[in-house]
């Protein structure tokens, strides 16, 4: 905040109140008075004021009604007013990779903005996205089957920001997921102790139970923006 004023001369006998001078060099950036004087006693109403501890004065004696507006606007400008620069922002488009080993299988991949919205990861590994948002992504997938190494490179106008590596094992199978049941089978065997045409049950089936496992979901974070 800055604080401009106008005012008259004052007689020699008359003082400053120093009041508004004392709350304005605590609150704002500046405090700039323009004075409108009688001949003769000018320097009387300045030296006071610089006195006060307010040097920031306009004279406005013998100045011209359109240069004067000009030159009082031009220095509050200069000593009131704080000049920011704004930097364009620049647009950033991402590019990921995913690879993976060969006949493994890919599930629930996607991206999502700090806004919330998602981006599917295509099952050949690929996703762009155009003019990203500025923050933190979440990216997160699960790669089920195969040996080797899962690999995903994220790339901001070209440049490497994230790399996600994980090796794909055996060892690396979470807890079930789901099950699947599996019906039981009926074999016959031949018994000559029963009379033709005639069958008994020696066990009774029971459908067997298939667990289907996978890895855990993967997830990381990366930004556009440090």
């Amino acid at each position: 905040m800055s604080v401009i004023q106008f005012t008259d001369e004052w007689t020699t006998v008359e003082d400053i109140d120093t009041t508004f001078v004392d709350w304005a060099k605590k609150n704002a950036k500046t405090f700039m008075s323009a004075i409108y004087h009688r001949p003769g006693l000018y320097a009387g109403s300045v030296s006071s004021m610089e006195k006060a501890g307010h040097p920031n004065i306009y004279k406005a004696s013998g100045v011209s009604g359109d240069v004067r507006s000009k030159q009082i606007i031009e220095q509050f400008s200069n000593t009131g007013l704080d000049t920011i620069t704004t930097k364009e922002r620049e647009r950033v488009d991402l590019d990921i990779k995913l690879t993976r080993p060969n006949g493994s299988i890919l599930t629930d991949a996607k991206v999502t903005s700090p806004s919330g919205k998602e981006y599917e990861i295509k099952q050949d590994g690929t996703l762009q996205i155009p003019d990203a948002e500025d923050g933190e992504y979440k990216i997160t997938y699960k790669v089920n089957k195969g040996r080797g190494k899962v690999r995903t490179v994220v790339q901001a106008n070209g440049k490497e920001i994230k790399v996600i590596e994980h090796e794909l094992q055996v060892t690396d199978i979470s807890n079930p997921e789901r099950f699947e049941e599996i019906p039981y089978t009926t074999r016959q065997v031949d018994d000559d102790t029963l009379e033709v045409g005639k069958t008994r049950v020696i066990q009774k089936g029971v459908n067997g139970e298939k667990t289907i496992k996978q890895l855990p979901a993967v997830e990381d974070a990366f930004s556009t923006r440090k």
